[in-house]
């Protein structure tokens, strides 16, 4: 008689990677299903300027469930490839949105173009099977990242890393000149008594500092390549 492996019948989401119910049928999780969602209204939205009864009609979606979705304050999709993540992103620091996907803390910058702005987004370092930030320390200058909302796609890029005290609330200002995005989480990993700070520079419009920092880290990596050959 062969055994059958114990983790033989395990599937995962291919996108998030997170653990599948045994008795689920999609390939995409819950949570991915919607982001693949937002995706698709938001292009619709931008061909056809429609309203929310539009796209009920046109996803053959209960109105109320997408005057839902449009309340529960979801603003975009923040993909960090070097992290190999993708959150949905969510106006506000609640536990129920933190427990969903990224969020953008209150009396900050919208993401959009423009200067003199700070978007600052907090993640969880891993929740219930889900990565969300706990990777972050992968991030380097020069490394990227994108963020989709209902109307574009930015597109910014590390220029600075800095280990914070949690009431250190100066260190995540508005920067004059600077269109920023800064990402937040608790620090070290499985703790919060700091706080690991990702500060990023919409791509274009980096300070001449971190330009230069990225060039240099670009240029250790093709030197490392170069001697490895």
């Amino acid at each position: 008689m062969t055994e059958t492996p114990l983790f033989e019948n395990r599937r995962y989401c291919e996108e998030c990677h997170c653990l599948l119910p045994t008795s689920y049928e999609g390939t995409l999780c819950p949570r991915c299903l919607e982001q693949e969602l937002f995706h698709q209204v938001k292009e619709y939205i931008q061909t056809n300027n429609a309203t929310a009864y539009d796209v009920a009609t046109h996803f053959h979606l209960p109105l109320s469930r997408i005057k839902e979705w449009i309340d529960d304050g979801m603003i975009g999709i923040l993909d960090i490839p070097k992290m190999d993540v993708t959150l949905p992103l969510y106006l506000g620091a609640t536990q129920e949105k933190m427990a969903k996907g990224a969020v953008m803390l209150g009396q900050t910058s919208f993401p959009v173009q423009g200067t003199d702005s700070n978007c600052v987004i907090a993640a969880h370092r891993g929740w219930k099977g889900i990565p969300m930030f706990r990777e972050i320390e992968r991030l380097e200058i020069g490394d990227e990242l994108t963020i989709q909302n209902c109307q574009e796609t930015l597109t910014y890029r590390v220029s600075e890393i800095e280990i914070i005290l949690p009431d250190e609330s100066d260190k995540i200002m508005i920067q004059p000149g600077r269109n920023m995005v800064t990402l937040m989480t608790c620090h070290p990993y499985t703790q919060n008594s700091r706080r690991y700070v990702v500060y990023c520079d919409e791509v274009g419009t980096q300070p001449e500092a971190a330009v230069d920092a990225a060039e240099e880290a670009d240029s250790s990596q093709q030197e490392i390549i170069t001697t490895s050959e």
